[in-house]
């Protein structure tokens, strides 16, 4: 993957999820509220902050919350169509504030999923997705879905679904 970060990965790999992991309610409370302004002002803030390449422009941006059940939203936001590989098509923000263990001071309330733009090792076109940890680090859970909200939005609860089914 190339080496020079771009605009749009800066956004999806730190900006984002570092707002998100560590203020969801707020986080939620400013995507209902004020919906892609907020998101345009994260975007342009990661434009005058990020000294790497031009900035990109925000055309496209968009969101949809969804609660698949009590205790659990997920806000998907759509992204600016990807130019390079390891930009995202769509990021999930998952929260789900009662998942918290109050013996060993676990908590998975929030998860943040991307669906990346990939090749293959024959230079085929492809998806993977990738999850942004709370402490910033990348897991990859493997290829991903069409660049859909609705295909993205059900591999998304796939992975967050325990062995009880439950989220």
């Amino acid at each position: 993957m190339n080496t020079e970060r771009s605009h749009a990965v800066v956004f999806c790999e730190e900006a984002l999820p570092s707002v998100f992991h560590n203020t969801p309610d707020q986080f939620l409370h400013y995507l209902e509220r004020d919906g892609n302004k907020f998101l345009k002002f994260y975007w342009d803030q990661v434009a005058k902050t990020y000294s790497g390449s031009e900035q990109a422009d925000s055309y496209g941006i968009n969101y949809v919350i969804r609660q698949p059940q009590k205790d659990v939203t997920i806000a998907m936001v759509i992204l600016p169509a990807p130019q390079k590989i390891g930009e995202a098509y769509l990021e999930a923000f998952v929260y789900r504030p009662r998942r918290v263990t109050p013996i060993l001071l676990i908590s998975d309330m929030t998860a943040v999923f991307e669906l990346v733009k990939a090749m293959d090792e024959s230079g085929n076109p492809k998806t993977l997705i990738i999850e942004r940890t709370r402490k910033g680090e990348s897991i990859e859970h493997g290829d991903g879905p069409a660049q859909t909200i609705e295909a993205f939005y059900r591999n998304v609860i796939e992975l967050l679904k325990d062995s009880r089914g439950n989220l």
